[in-house]
């Protein structure tokens, strides 16, 4: 993976082989990572050099002071020890996006305020001296934020996706997988699924109208999409980064490589309120099931006024045992609502399927 390290496709299409194999990608740690991805048991850990703006000077830098002193114990320890001109303060940022200071304690949130807070190494002692309570009360970025952040620091996801969550949802539409393109047929039907990374608007000859070429991502790879003047000016509004759709259209296949020309875009949204699964399952752990309880029927009922066609059922988790149990409420689901619930209950808590 070293070897490419500069290819986003390559890394992402890698990174999908190593998990149906149950291999498990970790974030760079900056205590347990060198310069390039290294194995470490049955997982595969980022390098320093994968994260984008750590450049060769801020790693030796790095490396240097952890062998000659020991590993880092704290983020107030590593601002300290490290030469403040090498690694900056844009190179932290970085490596906490990254997830490279999570060992170390402190979440990306609250490791992103301490360094805003910051003036430099002089103001270190005092940044670090605030009382503990005030930095528990910084809130940890929820999933998607933390994603974004993995994102715009190593150019892709490392401990999730977007997509993650409606795996079943996306199975029940018989999309085609991003990794499985390369058999396809010039001007083939075909549809795909995934997020919105990037998004290139143009302008027409003669017309000078707007169209837009989008970077569609999936946890396997990612394609690119062609949105002509009339779709796109009819779809602008739900055409965001971030967005999670479907694209119906013919490939375009050349020397260059593939590319979808759209007839059809849909929120996945819309699809799962119109024809997608019926069920969505939180899971709440045992322990905390009293105490969650009412504050979790009041956010879905809160998401009920429009009555949707999906029923929750809540799975109460046992050390030893599962048990679903069948609530009356039918909600429409929304990145809104799982993100609502999850920063309740824990990231991973909500599967619609």
């Amino acid at each position: 993976m070293s070897t490419d390290a500069d290819n986003t496709d390559k890394i992402v299409k890698s990174i999908a082989e190593c998990r149906k194999m149950s291999i498990d990608i970790l974030p760079p740690d900056i205590n347990h990572c060198n310069r390039e991805f290294m194995v470490i048991g049955k997982a595969i850990r980022f390098g320093l050099e994968a994260v984008k703006g750590v450049g060769s000077s801020a790693i030796e830098s790095i490396l240097s002071v952890r062998q000659k002193d020991g590993p880092f114990t704290s983020l107030e320890e590593f601002l300290r020890r490290v030469d403040g001109k090498k690694v900056n303060k844009k190179v932290i940022e970085s490596l906490i996006k990254s997830g490279a200071f999570d060992s170390l304690g402190v979440h990306r949130a609250e490791a992103m305020a301490l360094l805003d807070t910051s003036n430099g190494s002089a103001a270190v002692g005092s940044l670090f001296g605030q009382d503990d309570d005030n930095a528990k009360a910084i809130r940890e970025w929820d999933e998607m934020e933390i994603l974004r952040g993995e994102k715009e620091a190593l150019g892709f996801y490392v401990t999730g996706h977007p997509l993650s969550k409606y795996r079943e949802v996306v199975a029940s539409l018989h999309v085609r997988r991003l990794s499985e393109l390369d058999d396809i047929s010039d001007r083939q039907e075909i549809q795909v699924a995934g997020v919105v990374s990037a998004i290139k608007k143009i302008k027409t000859k003669g017309k000078a109208e707007t169209m837009a070429y989008l970077t569609l991502e999936s946890e396997e790879g990612s394609i690119e999409v062609l949105v002509f003047p009339e779709m796109y000016r009819n779809l602008s509004a739900i055409l965001d980064k971030e967005s999670l759709i479907v694209v119906k259209g013919t490939a375009d296949k050349t020397e260059k490589g593939i590319k979808i020309i759209s007839k059809e875009i849909m929120r996945l949204e819309d699809l799962i309120a119109e024809d997608g699964p019926k069920k969505m399952v939180v899971t709440i752990k045992s322990a905390f099931f009293p105490s969650n309880l009412k504050r979790l029927k009041e956010l879905l009922s809160s998401f009920n006024g429009r009555k949707g066609r999906c029923q929750v059922y809540l799975r109460i988790e046992a050390s030893d045992s599962l048990v679903d149990i069948a609530t009356g409420l039918h909600i429409e689901p929304s990145q809104v609502l799982v993100k609502s619930v999850e920063e309740l209950l824990g990231e991973g808590t909500v599967k619609i399927g």
